[in-house]
């Protein structure tokens, strides 16, 4: 049955945005002495172009003139790229400085010795796409078949992804200079931050330096945290130097609430300032316990969607960098709190972007299943083994100072056969890769921890779960949705670590329709989050963009309301009643009505939830109850409720009541939606009780599962955003 077309005034939501983005935080900074070299370049047109360009079986020239600034004497020059795809060559005056290999990620090269400050050069990339690539970048020919050799992130062997896909900068260093900087925070006592510096001497002799970082809040203001430490380092020599300190209290970053740091780094020799670079952070730590995330202190609920830059998602004129602070913006009034940009990394305007708004994000890597990568020989498989492994550091190392990303993605689908029949030992190198350039993070792998396929029995990881499709592709769920989370084993919450379900239903071909689909999104959100999934994503504002205002898209935005009221047996029967008058629930008149409601308190401060509960017909209520209660941060409880049927039927006949289910947080309406019954006529006469009654709430959830828990756990507490 499909919903039919119908008045909105049949659906009585109230669009409760409580996820309503902050006013913007100042743009990264420069993170030192640069040149933006984007732009429309002289050959080749557009850079970046973001969504790529195809360029053929010819290889594509982009090439402009670059002024080194006068300032810059005695200074190392790079030439640094975002992402090429899929292998560039590049050129200063026509002198080759060298060729990348590999799509989506950054690369760089010294350029010092051919140019010179105050003077221009011409900077040519010569980029070659899929088919005219390096037979070692990403295929060779095994009859008619073509076989990736390399992470493509893309659907398909072709080369429409290709070209100049991000920024590309002119740089300055000193003689000695920062290369990278990996800032670390720790919530858990002692706080504490923690940086890497990689640090690079370019002179011929050795150089003793102090290296010092100097924090302070983004938005302004004094110096709150410095760290220090001296080194010698050899002619030539490369080495990372940590230097941490204690902490106590920072402005911590919130989703609802993203602090951001502006870490400034120098290298000195005595008074002489060698080199000197800022970067942007937010102070926080997200870990495991139990089967739930954490995020300093909170158990944190993930409930999401994926997106790409591309039409088949978000869509291109959606992410474009103009449009996508309100693309983020519609997504997170969705009550979504995370985002996956999917099969491939984004571009950093992306992630700069989450940072601003409090929008978290699952970083995913390149490594995606398709039939490409059949490998056919051992010797194919270990060529790829090692261009991936070599992939993820670029990626990471680019990627793990953004606040807003919680955990990382190490592959999607890629043990699926014929995608891609990876094992699963080859999926663990990814992660152990990841693992060795951030221990700070979760590591997830999407779609590869089911076991659904011969001889996938498996779990991919030793701490989460992540799955897809659990009713297969174009499938709707079966039966009560609340029990459907304890209904078999295969998708059945692990007591011991986060389960997670990366991808829920389709959007095209029947069955089911996808008008079904936008209902069902929300309606079985509601019993994944009661069953504990510690994330739920289906794909939403690739439908929702186009239908903010719609019943379908207010059901949504219900379901994945933080501080939410469900009634448990309203939902369990799916999505017919939502807009079908024939399958209403029925109650009687006079009869009491016993009501299983549960209450959510997804928030990250504050405890205390008023709910109430108002029984009306049409103009008229019959019974209002209000009760408060108190629930820890992230945790939800079942509410037993009761209230006498009004008599409104008719004699012989049928009516209606609806009930209106309303949570508040300092007397601010946080939620409210309203359910419709038919009331059949009953013999008998006398008033209606105005009493809504409610019981006590259930013992709190025990994150630790029935085995005693991981060593892991944590005590889960009122956290107040500094």
């Amino acid at each position: 049955m499909n919903p039919p077309s119908l008045p909105g005034w049949r659906f009585a939501w109230l669009a409760v945005l409580v996820f309503t983005p902050l006013p913007l935080q100042a743009t990264p900074p420069a993170l030192r002495q640069q040149v933006s070299l984007n732009g429309n370049w002289a050959t080749g047109g557009a850079v970046p172009d973001y969504i790529g360009v195809t360029i053929g079986t010819t290889a594509k020239t982009y090439e402009r003139t670059v002024a080194v600034p006068a300032g810059w004497t005695n200074k190392r020059i790079k030439i640094e790229f975002g992402a090429v795809n899929w292998s560039a060559t590049v050129s200063v005056n026509g002198t080759r400085v060298g060729t990348h290999i590999g799509a989506w990620t950054p690369f760089a090269f010294d350029i010092t010795s051919l140019v010179t400050p105050a003077q221009s050069f011409t900077l040519t990339v010569v980029v070659k796409g899929m088919k005219v690539a390096p037979t070692s970048l990403p295929e060779h020919v095994a009859g008619e078949e073509r076989i990736v050799q390399w992470p493509i992130g893309y659907n398909v062997l072709d080369d429409s992804r290709s070209g100049i896909m991000d920024d590309v900068w002119l740089r300055a260093y000193g003689k000695v200079y920062i290369e990278d900087a990996f800032i670390q925070t720790a919530w858990r006592a002692p706080r504490r931050l923690t940086v890497d510096y990689t640090l690079k001497n370019a002179n011929t002799t050795a150089q003793t330096v102090t290296i010092t970082g100097s924090a302070a809040l983004a938005s302004g203001g004094a110096v709150e945290k410095s760290v220090a430490a001296s080194v010698t380092l050899a002619a030539g020599e490369r080495r990372v130097v940590s230097v941490s300190s204690d902490w106590p209290n920072p402005s911590l970053y919130w989703p609802n609430s993203p602090t951001l740091y502006h870490l400034t780094s120098s290298l000195t020799q005595g008074s002489t300032v060698l080199d000197t670079e800022t970067r942007r952070f937010g102070f926080r730590e997200i870990w495991i316990a139990g089967n739930q995330y954490v995020l300093n202190g909170v158990r944190l609920n993930l409930h999401g969607d994926w997106a790409e830059f591309g039409s088949a998602y978000w869509g291109e004129s959606k992410t474009t960098e103009a449009a996508l602070p309100a693309s983020y913006a519609e997504v997170m009034s969705l009550n979504v709190n995370i985002v996956r940009w999917h099969k491939h990394p984004p571009a950093a305007y992306a992630l700069e972007l989450a940072d601003e708004t409090g929008l978290l994000i699952t970083a995913e890597s390149a490594m995606y299943g398709r039939d490409y990568l059949n490998l056919h020989t051992p010797a194919e498989r270990a060529t790829y083994m090692t261009n991936s492994v070599a992939w993820i550091t670029p990626w990471v190392v680019a990627t793990r100072n953004y606040a807003s990303v919680v955990h990382w993605s190490a592959c999607n689908e890629i043990s699926y056969p014929p995608q891609g029949d990876f094992a699963l030992a080859d999926l663990r190198q990814w992660g152990a890769a990841i693992a060795a350039l951030d221990p700070t993070r979760p590591i997830i792998y999407n779609g590869d921890s089911d076991g659904r396929f011969p001889g996938k029995t498996e779990e991919t990881s030793d701490t989460t779960v992540d799955t897809h499709y659990p009713e297969l592709f174009q499938h709707e769920p079966t039966g009560d949705l609340y029990a459907w989370a304890n209904s078999g084993t295969r998708y059945r919450v692990r007591p011991d670590k986060p389960t997670s379900i990366g991808e829920l239903l389709s959007e095209s071909g029947a069955p089911p329709t996808d008008t079904r689909n936008r209902w069902w999104k929300g309606t079985w959100s509601r019993g994944l989050r009661e069953g504990e999934y510690a994330g739920i994503s289906p794909a939403i504002y690739r439908w929702a963009k186009d239908e903010m205002s719609t019943p379908a898209v207010a059901n949504l935005r219900n379901s994945y309301a933080p501080v939410a009221l469900f009634d448990r047996d309203y939902d369990a029967l799916g999505i017919d009643p939502l807009f079908d008058d024939t399958a209403l629930p029925s109650l009687a008149e006079a009869v009491t009505a016993n009501r299983t409601l549960i209450l959510y308190n997804d928030e990250f401060r504050d405890s205390s939830v008023t709910v109430t509960l108002q029984v009306k017909s049409g103009s008229t209520t019959y019974a209002t109850g209000t009760k408060t209660y108190t629930l820890p941060l992230g945790d939800h409880t079942d509410i037993p409720c009761s209230f006498q049927v009004p008599r409104v039927a008719p004699t012989g006949g049928t009516g209606e009541i609806q009930v209106v289910l309303s949570t508040y947080k300092q007397s601010v309406l946080k939620f409210q939606e309203t359910k419709r019954f038919k009331v059949t006529n009953v013999a008998g006469s006398g008033t209606t009780n105005s009493v809504v009654a409610f019981g006590n709430v259930a013992p709190a959830l025990d994150l630790n599962g029935p085995t005693g828990g991981t060593g892991n756990e944590v005590t889960f507490f009122e956290q107040t955003p500094e």
